[in-house]
């Protein structure tokens, strides 16, 4: 199993698919593809998960929680554009570099803990990559699927209010 240090998540018209590219910590990359299907399945969990590890000591019901939610989604996207700003920009991998070592999603396996999701894709061969994000990783992940998602244009339904795609803010391919 690979453990994923860096990603990039694309939306890539030709295939209708999320390109979720990885290094490792040798710098090897690879390529998941990660379909529609399984991120609508992927994608509530995910949300849901943030929602219930709030870094807010008020837990408050739904319609409560969605100021609590976009202070929070805010303060993540605010940290990445700073660290984007501050990072040296590593260039896209071309599609040659990965070619051989690419493969489409078809299950997750999760573990969760206070703060920490550890996710282990899947395929049906036997290959799997693990990545492990912290809380405001997985909102900055989530602000970039959601961006992809729009460029897509896949229905919006599954996006909660405090997720802000459209938001103007200077992002890295890599994060």
């Amino acid at each position: 199993m690979v453990l994923l240090k860096r990603i990039t998540t694309q939306y890539c018209e030709n295939e209708d698919r999320i390109r979720l590219t990885g290094e490792n910590a040798d710098g090897s990359l690879m390529c998941l593809w990660l379909s529609h299907r399984f991120l609508n399945r992927l994608i509530p969990f995910l949300l849901d998960w943030l929602e219930k590890t709030s870094t807010s000591d008020v837990k408050a019901s739904p319609p409560q929680s969605i100021p609590i939610q976009n202070f929070e989604q805010h303060e993540a996207l605010a940290q990445l554009n700073s660290e984007n700003s501050t990072k040296s920009k590593k260039p896209t991998p071309s599609f040659k570099e990965i070619e051989a070592n690419q493969w489409l999603v078809n299950e997750v396996d999760i573990k969760k803990s206070n703060h920490i999701l550890h996710l282990v894709f899947k395929n049906q061969k036997g290959k799997s990559a693990e990545l492990l994000l912290k809380t405001i990783e997985l909102r900055q992940w989530l602000f970039i699927i959601c961006s992809q998602w729009e460029k897509s244009e896949w229905s919006s339904e599954i996006w909660p209010e405090w997720i802000t795609c459209s938001e103007e803010i200077e992002i890295s391919n890599w994060h």
